[in-house]
């Protein structure tokens, strides 16, 4: 069964609510692909994942994040940054197995997330903002 299939958790909630609350409909989210297919019904937003039918690129999508976060890859290297954000993301929605790989393995994401501020916490999800220059 897919997580979540029939069931959001309060802290998932949350989140989204926060999401609606201080984003806007345009501003693109990064997430798990179950998470992605909520929020824009919950919070409005724009995702990297969206539903099957609507994503023309998700093999180049995926084919994307592959090489942004391979095994061989220079977790240094600030050109993922750049990468990742220049693709137009605004939020990281991290909760689930997304949470668990930022926590189990930060330096695939140090050079990312050093770009963001985190805006939202609580016990199953954590919600990154990109700053701005």
């Amino acid at each position: 069964m897919a997580e979540g299939a029939y069931y959001i958790s309060n802290e998932m909630l949350e989140g989204l609510k926060l999401l609606r609350k201080t984003s806007k409909p345009n501003e693109v989210v990064f997430a798990t692909l179950s998470t992605s297919r909520l929020i824009p019904a919950f919070a409005g937003n724009t995702v990297v994942w969206g539903h099957w039918a609507m994503s023309v690129d998700l093999n180049e999508r995926r084919d994307w994040y592959t090489k942004l976060f391979n095994n061989y890859q220079d977790w240094d290297d600030e050109n993922r940054a750049r990468q990742f954000w220049g693709s137009g993301i605004e939020y990281v929605f991290a909760d689930s197995q997304l949470k668990k790989s930022i926590e189990r393995d930060p330096m695939k994401w140090f050079v990312i997330l050093r770009d963001a501020d985190e805006v939202f916490r609580n016990e199953k999800v954590v919600i990154y903002r990109h700053r701005t220059s």
